[in-house]
């Protein structure tokens, strides 16, 4: 089986043999530059997501892969404005290069597969977005967790779905989280031109 077609299906085996060729130090290497800061156990199933990371930290990663590479620290206030709508203040942007533009979309590419004929295909067959999209899904063993983290060329977002007092949800990621985040985005990118993703020179 192909990297890509593991990873659009969610095929464990292959994924940790990918994992063992590859090697854990290299895996939490380029988590931590994509901004993962929880703590991430150094075991096999590492790479089939069996650390706990916030779905913040999730979006923030796979949002440095939609943006070419460049991490962007999250940023809950956009603006302050005073009471005639005039700019009081706004934080400062802060961005540094995580992975290389070439690295970032190379795994764009591999991150379509899902949305295309993986584990989120319902996103276009079933709720009808069909700009270009890149994304995965997530299900604990216990079906705990469901989540979903997406993006195109213009929005990333990130959908977690779960109790917070750690009971079973009994739903996976593809029939939990999917639907929110494809009505969601078909709703965030009513207004925005059709663009599709960009190869580096």
């Amino acid at each position: 089986v192909t990297a890509a077609r593991a990873l659009a299906r969610s095929l464990n085996v292959a994924t940790v043999r990918l994992e063992y060729l590859v090697g854990l130090p290299k895996i939490v290497e380029m988590a931590r530059a994509l901004g993962i800061e929880g703590k991430l156990r150094e075991v096999a199933s590492l790479a089939l997501g069996t650390s706990e990371v916030s779905t913040l930290e999730l979006t923030r990663a796979y949002a440095a892969l939609a943006n070419g590479g460049v991490l962007v620290k999250p940023n809950p206030v956009k603006a302050v404005l005073d009471r005639g709508g005039n700019l009081i203040w706004s934080p400062r942007r802060e961005t540094r290069r995580a992975v290389r533009v070439e690295t970032a979309y190379l795994a764009t590419t591999l991150l379509e597969g899902p949305l295309i004929y993986g584990t989120a295909a319902s996103v276009r067959s079933e709720f009808g977005f069909v700009r270009p999209a890149a994304g995965k899904t997530g299900t604990t063993d216990d079906e705990n967790d469901a989540w979903f983290v997406g993006y195109t060329p213009d929005l990333c977002a990130g959908v977690w779905v779960g109790c917070d007092r750690n009971r079973r949800l009994g739903l996976t990621g593809t029939q939990a989280a999917v639907p929110i985040w494809a009505r969601f985005m078909d709703a965030a990118h009513r207004d925005l031109p059709f663009r599709d993703f960009e190869a580096p020179p």
